[in-house]
């Protein structure tokens, strides 16, 4: 796009006293206080000195924060934070979208209401079928509660680490073998005891 175009509503509100500008150039006209609220790295950008902002139009304009984020992560990251705007459902297209969610929470380091809320949707919408992938991201970004919701839901795959049964996933290429191993050792030991009762 040459040009910014306005997210859709709640997002366009004339009002706004800051921008977040997607890498897809869709622009999301917010309050520096909801973002301030409930991200730690938001709130150091928005403190004096703490961010030099881009003036696109002109320097009496509003702050404008680009990310490299897309229109799609941004809107479902900003819906949790604000009121009456939250999805009545996940609104996921994919898993590849999850996760750029899921990356989104982590790196602006949402407050913990925030961020349970976004791996309680996350884990409702993709548990079932992507079990390894959902516990690789986890782990990924240190959330021990997600990985072992994941572990957990694992137990269910019979042939789990069994070379040629197809439980190969992307996010295998990325995950510790260390934390792979953990998950292993884990469903062993829950199939022995399992099998001794």
């Amino acid at each position: 796009l040459a040009y910014p175009l306005t997210a859709k509503e709640p997002f366009n509100n004339a009002d706004a006293d800051v921008i977040i500008r997607t890498a897809d150039k869709v622009d999301f006209r917010i309050f520096k206080c909801m973002l301030s609220l409930t991200s730690s790295v938001f709130k150091d950008l928005l403190a004096p000195g703490g961010l030099k902002f881009e003036f696109y139009a002109d320097p009496t304009s509003i702050p404008t924060i680009t990310v490299s984020e897309n229109i799609t992560t941004i809107d479902s990251l900003l819906r949790l934070v604000y009121p009456g705007a939250i999805y009545p459902n996940p609104p996921f297209s994919s898993f590849d979208d999850a996760k750029l969610f899921l990356a989104a929470v982590a790196k602006y380091n949402m407050i913990p209401t925030i961020a349970d809320r976004a791996k309680e949707l996350v884990a409702d919408q993709f548990l079932k079928e992507h079990t390894v992938s959902l516990y690789a991201v986890a782990c990924e970004h240190g959330w021990c509660d997600l990985a072992r919701k994941a572990a957990w839901a694992a137990l269910k795959i019979r042939d789990l680490g069994q070379p040629g049964r197809g439980g190969y996933v992307k996010e295998l290429e990325t995950l510790p073998a260390a934390a792979f191993y953990r998950l292993l050792e884990y469903h062993h030991a829950c199939g022995v005891i399992a099998s001794e009762l």
